[in-house]
C-alpha cells in the first residue's frame, strides 16, 4: 500500500525525532521540568531574554573559526536546550552526543560557550538574585521550620583543577581535605533548594570563614537572618553587626562523645540540632 505525502512526511519525522527531542519535551510541563526545570513558558522567556547576542557568539575552542551558531547542526535553541539539560540532569558529554546524533566536540563546545555566555548575561543581576526570607515563608519545608528566621544554607565546595608549574601558585591551590589543587566556592542555597548565591572561585588552600568574609554575601544579610552552616563556618563574629546568626553542629571538643541529646537532635534535624549563633 502507498502512503500518502503526507504520511511520508510524517514517517521521516518519526525517523528523526528521538527520546530528547526538544519540541517534544517542551509540549509537556511536566517532561519539560524534569529534564530542564523550567516550564516551556519559562523556556521560551529565558531565551527572548537572552537578547540578539545568542546569535553572535565566539564559540569556544572551535576548530572552525567561521563555525557560528547559525551554521552549526544545533539550532540556537536547541544549543541552550542541551545546555540546560546537562545542568539539571547530569548528563555527561557521550550521553548527550548520542542522544543527538553529533560529536562529542559539538557538544562539550556548545555547552561551554553557553555557559559563559549565560553566566555573563546574569552577573549584573546576581545581587537581585538573593530572595528576602519573606519570599519562601508559606513554601517553607517542614525540616526547616523549627529554626527562626532561616535565610539560607551555607557551605564550601571543591572541584579539582590542573597542577600549574609554578610550585608558589601550587601551593595556593593545594587543598588538604582534597589532597589536590582545586578552586574553592561557596554556595549558598535556600530551604526550597535553589542556590541562589554562587560568588566567584577561590584557591583551594583558603578556608570556607575566609571565603564566607571576602565573597560578598554579607551585602545581602539583614537583622535576624539566620543559617545553617557546617562546622568549618565560625563566622558568628562577622554576623554580629549584623543582627544575625547561625545555626552550627555540636563541636565534640575535649568531651569523650556527644550527649543523648545531641546525638538525637543532630539525626532527626529537629529544634536543637543546631548550637545557635555559638561554638561548643
Amino acid at each position: 500500500m502507498n502512503l500518502s505525502s503526507n504520511e511520508n512526511v510524517d514517517s521521516v519525522s518519526r525517523k528523526r525525532a528521538t527520546c530528547m527531542d526538544m519540541n517534544a519535551i517542551l509540549q509537556s510541563d511536566a517532561k519539560s521540568k524534569y529534564f530542564i526545570g523550567l516550564t516551556p513558558e519559562h523556556f521560551w522567556t529565558l531565551y527572548e531574554f537572552l537578547g540578539p547576542a545568542k546569535f553572535k557568539l565566539k564559540y569556544w575552542k572551535s576548530c572552525n573559526r567561521n563555525f557560528t551558531g547559525r551554521n552549526c547542526k544545533l539550532s540556537v535553541r536547541e544549543q541552550l536546550f542541551i545546555t540546560l539539560v546537562r545542568c539539571r540532569r547530569g548528563f555527561n558529554i557521550f550521553t548527550l552526543a548520542h542522544f543527538y546524533n553529533v560529536s562529542e566536540h559539538l557538544i562539550r563546545t556548545v555547552f561551554t560557550t553557553w555557559i559563559v555566555f549565560i553566566f555573563n548575561h546574569f552577573k549584573d543581576l546576581k545581587y537581585k538574585m538573593f530572595p528576602e526570607r519573606q519570599a519562601f515563608r508559606k513554601t517553607l519545608p517542614k525540616v526547616f521550620r523549627p529554626f527562626k528566621n532561616i535565610r539560607a544554607s551555607i557551605d564550601c565546595t571543591e572541584c579539582k583543577c590542573e597542577v600549574p608549574r609554578n610550585y608558589s601558585q601550587q601551593g595556593n591551590l593545594y587543598s588538604s581535605y582534597k589532597g589536590h589543587c582545586t578552586m574553592k566556592c561557596l554556595i549558598a542555597v535556600n530551604p526550597n533548594g535553589a542556590a541562589y548565591f554562587v560568588p566567584n572561585l577561590y584557591e583551594g588552600s583558603i578556608s570556607g570563614v575566609d571565603i564566607f568574609q571576602q565573597c560578598g554575601i554579607m551585602k545581602h544579610i539583614n537583622p535576624n537572618d539566620s543559617f545553617l552552616v557546617d562546622k568549618g563556618f565560625t563566622v558568628q563574629h562577622f554576623l554580629l553587626y549584623k543582627q544575625a546568626t547561625i545555626f552550627i553542629p555540636s563541636f565534640l571538643g575535649n568531651r569523650d562523645k556527644f550527649t543523648k541529646k545531641e546525638v538525637i537532635a543532630y539525626k532527626t534535624n529537629c529544634k536543637g540540632t543546631y548550637s545557635r549563633g555559638t561554638v561548643q
